[in-house]
């Protein structure tokens, strides 16, 4: 499903605001998300990778889901070639992508970042 989303989503145009409206609204919506990870290895990884994260902690959980929810309306607009550049650009460089993120997102970043738990944070 998140996949299909996606890709939709990086066709550009009115599909593309479309798919990632559905994208956000799938990301807001923990029971869709459930029949996805039933059906869909990526999306059951990523979800995974979110419970392990927040320490099973739902509310963090939850932060961890509307602030990549938030993210993806940043893409509103952008072709799918601009959506891949950033994807990409972001994970060589994670710090300027927070840079290029908007105030309320990154003080959701820092917030999510107090409320994990100790042993899932990486030393530098």
């Amino acid at each position: 499903m998140i996949s299909a989303l996606l890709v939709l989503g990086l066709s550009g145009g009115l599909y593309a605001d479309l798919a990632m409206k559905q994208t956000q609204d799938f990301l807001r919506d923990p029971k869709t998300m459930s029949e996805a990870a039933q059906s869909d290895p990526k999306a059951k990884k990523a979800i995974q990778n979110v419970q392990s994260l927040s320490g099973g902690n739902p509310e963090v959980e939850k932060t961890i889901y509307d602030l990549s929810a938030q993210i993806f309306g940043n893409f509103e607009g952008k072709s799918s070639d601009e959506i891949l550049k950033i994807l990409s650009e972001a994970q060589k460089d994670p710090k300027s992508f927070y840079n290029s993120l908007s105030v309320d997102q990154k003080k959701m970043i820092r917030e999510i970042s107090e409320r994990i738990p100790a042993s899932k944070v990486s030393s530098p």
